[in-house]
């Protein structure tokens, strides 16, 4: 189904193998862009969390593990990486809900060489600067939008997933953010 009519589709989860994504987030540079409709977190409230991720959550950190967007019980966007050893990289920055909730935006996670950045509608929310490698990897891309075992709350459309993020710099992502493709 193609259909984006708000309650037509089922609730699912989007998951991409790590076999499949085309490069290792652990130690390629990529770059993951979307649009997304947050239309609720993942525990069909405004308050859970509304999050992307490669890898999963693991109480000790044994496994790679990176997610990014809206925090559980706070209104600030995330950016959570898990270290080659074991240790953990974040940072977080405010948002209104009512801005974020029911409307399209366009999200940019990239990864470039020791620096990740997570950018929503064309400004840099968050970025870490890796202070070591980051740890290997079991899944690829667990879920968009949710938290790790709920379905997502959101719609997800033009997804892209590419292994050059040279050219995606601020002015590009801004670029495309303002050009508002795909709905104008």
């Amino acid at each position: 189904a193609t259909s984006f009519t708000e309650g037509t589709r089922p609730l699912g989860r989007f998951h991409i193998p790590l076999d499949r994504l085309g490069f290792d987030p652990a130690t390629d540079n990529w770059v993951v862009a979307y649009w997304k409709k947050p239309t609720g977190t993942h525990n069909g409230t405004l308050y859970g969390y509304n999050t992307c991720s490669f890898g999963r959550y693991t109480v000790d950190n044994s496994v790679g593990y990176i997610w990014w967007g809206k925090e559980n019980n706070q209104n600030v966007f995330s950016l959570f990486i898990v270290l080659a050893n074991g240790s953990a990289a974040d940072t977080s920055s405010p948002f209104d809900p009512n801005w974020f909730f029911n409307n399209w935006h366009f999200e940019v996670l990239k990864r470039e060489d020791n620096i990740v950045s997570y950018y929503v509608d064309g400004e840099l929310k968050c970025q870490v600067t890796l202070s070591q490698g980051i740890k290997q990897f079991d899944v690829g891309l667990f879920f968009m939008g949710g938290y790790t075992v709920p379905a997502q709350n959101g719609l997800i459309a033009n997804m892209i997933l590419s292994r050059d993020p040279a050219i995606w710099t601020d002015d590009y992502i801004r670029t495309i953010y303002q050009a508002k493709k795909p709905f104008a």
